[in-house]
C-alpha cells in the first residue's frame, strides 16, 4: 500500500514540531503530499456565556496564530521541491 497523502497535526509543542519533521521525512520517502493541521485546545479559550461558543475575534486570533506556526514550520524545514505542502481545502480535494 502506497500512501499518497500524509496529515500532520501540530500544537506548537516541541514534541509535535519534532513529529512534524518526521512526517515530512516520511512524506519525502513515500513521495506523498503533506497536510498540516494546527490543533487548538478550545477548553482553554474564553466562551460567550449565552451561546457557549468561542467569540469570532478569539477564533480569528487562534487562526492567525495557527497560520504563523504552520508557515514557520514549513519555512524552517528544508523541504525538497517535489514535496507538496497544501492548505486544508486543497489537501481534501487531492486524490
Amino acid at each position: 500500500m502506497q500512501f499518497q497523502r500524509i496529515l500532520i497535526a501540530i500544537d506548537n509543542s516541541p514534541h509535535s514540531l519534532n513529529a512534524a519533521k518526521k512526517g515530512f521525512e516520511l512524506a519525502q520517502a513515500l513521495n506523498a503530499s503533506v497536510g498540516v493541521a494546527y490543533i487548538i485546545d478550545i477548553m482553554k479559550e474564553p466562551v460567550i456565556p449565552e451561546t457557549g461558543r468561542i467569540s469570532e475575534s478569539t477564533q480569528n486570533i487562534s487562526l492567525a496564530k495557527a497560520n504563523r506556526v504552520i508557515d514557520k514550520l514549513v519555512k524552517g524545514y528544508p523541504l525538497p521541491e517535489k514535496l507538496l505542502v497544501l492548505h486544508q481545502k486543497d489537501f481534501q480535494k487531492r486524490k
